[in-house]
């Protein structure tokens, strides 16, 4: 009777160790799946905020040279306004030289001018 049970003890322990191989087994499977999908959504998750940043650069890139256009745009303005200035006061410079003859003249060829 003692071999009879011998031989179902082993044969329990048995199925144990290997339910225990089978299952240590498929933890280790399991931890390396997590990790490799972890890995891939790290991966993808780095492709995506490097995609975002070089978006965010290109548009603030964009915004900068827009604003330098308008100041620009600007300047040429000015640059144009002050050309003008100074060929008006050229030709007030020339007729104010023509008509220093001593005379009312000047005051009123001027104030007609300026009005």
């Amino acid at each position: 009777m003692k071999l009879s049970n011998f031989k179902l003890k082993t044969k329990i322990l048995t199925l144990m160790l290997i339910l225990f191989t089978v299952a240590v087994l498929m933890a280790v499977i399991a931890v390396f799946n997590q990790k490799s999908s972890m890995n891939k959504s790290l991966i993808l998750l780095e492709e995506s905020i490097r995609r975002d940043y070089d978006t965010n650069i290109k548009n603030l890139v964009e915004s900068v040279i827009s604003m330098l256009n308008e100041v620009y745009d600007g300047y040429e303005a000015v640059a144009g306004r002050i050309a003008e200035i100074t060929s008006l006061s050229a030709k007030v410079s020339r007729q104010t030289e023509a008509l220093k003859d001593g005379s009312g003249v000047l005051q009123r060829k001027i104030s007609r001018f300026i009005v």
